[in-house]
């Protein structure tokens, strides 16, 4: 049943209004005002679905009435009120998003008429909000399925851009152009093997909420259980590069404590979305090669990613902090990731340092140190030998691919 307010200064045009409504169940009268102002004081309290106001009004004319209404309690239907000397302030109303007016005297029959369309109307708009909100209730209930879903068809090219810019709004997710991502693949510890799969499974969900709470720590960041198992938490590109050491560390530390979990990441840069699949491949590759490491060979990694702005940081170091000789774990590194470990320090000092030059905010020598070199002048050789440029000139591309003017060192 939709309430009913009528506004009308006259009391007989009140109570014949009213009188209208009597024998009809769709509609009960919920208050009646003799002015604006009284109107709109009743309107807060009750509530009603459909309010009559007549035009002229004393205090708070009809038009000013309805101005106030509508910015208070846009989704209130209203019927205007008016004689025909009053037509030109019928038609101002109209423009109001009023949804129609009546002209006195009111007869029962038009009235009638009237009350048939506005039932139509509202229990059209009633049902459709029972389906909205339902669809609403259905997709916060079904949320990460659905965004598994459709991340699992984007990642395999099978949806074009308009595609993918109506899924990101439908299921309420920002990702910008330029995004970080962290992939994430979950290992069980030698004592961990042979469990059940439900268990598996709960310790999936369990490691879910952890790491969505890590994330919920730094702002808004969007979780994806990708059909590999793997996990992708997508962000906005967090400056500096330094904060992920910081998430990640403490990731490895509340897996293994929680759930006797080891992790294994890969950390990716986003320039637009249409590169998503091919980085995401890419970051899959790089967690499938680190599936095949030792434990050992993943606690130098993470030492390497936690550490590697101490100049300090070498082969001998890492070796004494996993208490095995430098030796060892010089072959046994190499052998797994087919690099030496002082090749993969420099290549990933490198590639932070890339991510830093994208910031034009700090200097080179800041960029050394944060990257552990001792002097700019020898990162800046070990950067021209390993990239073929200088990092001046590399930074200066980034700009200039960025259309920023080209600015000197």
């Amino acid at each position: 049943m939709f309430k009913v307010l009528i506004a009308d200064d006259e009391m007989r045009i009140r109570q014949g209004l009213a009188s209208f409504f009597k024998g009809d169940d769709r509609f009960e009268v919920c208050a009646l005002a003799e002015d604006g102002e009284e109107a709109l004081d009743m309107a807060r309290v009750c509530r009603p679905d459909l309010i009559l106001a007549d035009i002229n009004m004393p205090f708070m004319d009809g038009l000013t009435f309805v101005e106030t209404l509508k910015k208070e309690m846009p989704q209130i239907r209203i019927v205007i009120v008016t004689g025909y000397d009053e037509f030109e302030f019928a038609q101002r109303a109209l423009r109001l998003d009023v949804d129609d007016y009546v002209l006195k005297p009111v007869s029962e029959k038009d009235f009638k008429a009237l009350l048939d369309k506005l039932a139509r109307r509202m229990e059209e708009e009633q049902l459709r909000n029972r389906h909205i909100s339902w669809a609403e209730k259905e997709l916060e209930l079904h949320h990460d399925y659905l965004v598994n879903q459709f991340f699992e068809r984007w990642i395999n090219d099978e949806l074009d851009r308009v595609e993918i810019d109506d899924q990101l709004k439908y299921l309420k997710l920002d990702i910008p152009e330029k995004y970080d991502m962290l992939l994430i693949a979950l290992r069980e510890n030698t004592e961990m093997s042979g469990r059940a799969e439900d268990d598996a499974n709960l310790i999936m969900l369990a490691c879910q909420d952890l790491i969505r709470e890590e994330m919920d720590k730094r702002g808004d960041s969007i979780l994806v259980q990708l059909p590999s198992d793997h996990l992708a938490v997508i962000t906005r590109r967090f400056k500096p590069e330094q904060i992920w050491t910081e998430i990640t560390r403490e990731l490895y530390a509340r897996l293994r404590e929680s759930f006797n979990m080891e992790a294994l990441v890969c950390l990716l840069h986003g320039d637009n979305l249409e590169s998503m699949p091919e980085l995401m491949q890419n970051g899959e590759e790089e967690l499938t090669a680190q599936g095949n490491y030792s434990t050992l060979v993943l606690e130098a990694i993470h030492i390497v990613e936690d550490e590697m702005g101490d100049s300090e940081l070498s082969l001998l170091s890492v070796s004494e902090e996993l208490h095995v000789s430098p030796q060892y774990l010089s072959r046994l590194f190499h052998s797994q990731t087919g690099i030496t470990f002082v090749s993969y320090l420099t290549r990933q000092r490198l590639k932070r340092a890339m991510a830093l030059l994208a910031d034009p905010n700090l200097r080179l020598y800041e960029i050394a140190e944060q990257t552990g070199y001792t002097t700019q002048y020898y990162f800046s050789n070990v950067f021209k030998k390993a990239m073929g440029i200088s990092p001046g000139e590399y930074r200066r591309s980034i700009r200039i691919g960025e259309g920023e003017d080209e600015k000197e060192e």
